[in-house]
């Protein structure tokens, strides 16, 4: 008979862990118990749309996380993109090496185990360091939420940067919906034309 995991409570000194968990999965289940989806508490200008701000995510979800004996962790490293490999199979060199972007990463990990569960993702080359803090921002936010399991308050389902599609393609084609010749082109390559 396999042996039940368990989930112990302990005694505690400021800024440690108040349970004890076998495993990341049962310290995940019981955090994510007590989160709860995160508000919008920050006004994007230039879209009108409200967000998250990746501060209030951590202030939200840090403490419950830490009680349960997980903490987060991001890392970046460069990423880099080789050219073309000529000559001899023995003596292959590499022609020209270019950097590509950063591989963003934000791992859960469970403090009394060390196992971990991480999610990344690419970030392009930015326009200098301002863009590139901006967008590292955004996505470490959306990382975190996934790993997580939280969201931000009032999704609508993508409906509002579709309404924003269909006005901005309306005035661009003057047909009303804009995607009428990608509707067709597809239309036609499925039927093999």
């Amino acid at each position: 008979m396999a042996e039940r995991s368990k989930t112990t409570k302990k005694a505690t000194t400021k800024g440690s862990s108040e349970f004890v968990h076998d495993t990341l999965d049962l310290a995940m289940v019981a955090a994510q118990s007590e989160l709860r989806n995160t508000k919008k508490d920050s006004v994007n200008p230039h879209f009108k749309s409200r967000y998250t701000q990746l501060s209030t995510l951590l202030d939200d979800i840090e403490p419950v996380l830490n009680k349960h004996g997980v903490y987060v962790t991001t890392t970046s490293r460069c990423s880099w993109s080789c050219g073309e490999q000529r000559g001899d199979p023995e003596d292959m060199r590499i022609l020209e090496t270019t950097f590509s972007g950063h591989v963003l990463t934000c791992t859960l990990v469970h403090g009394a185990t060390g196992h971990a569960r991480s999610s990344e993702t690419f970030i392009a080359p930015q326009k200098g360091p301002q863009p590139f803090g901006a967008y590292m921002t955004y996505m470490r936010r959306y990382l975190i939420q996934g790993l997580v399991g939280v969201a931000e308050g009032n999704d609508d389902d993508g409906e509002s940067q579709q309404q924003e599609y269909r006005s901005q393609g309306s005035e661009r084609s003057g047909s009303g919906g804009g995607n009428g010749q990608l509707r067709s082109a597809v239309t036609s390559n499925r039927r093999g034309r």
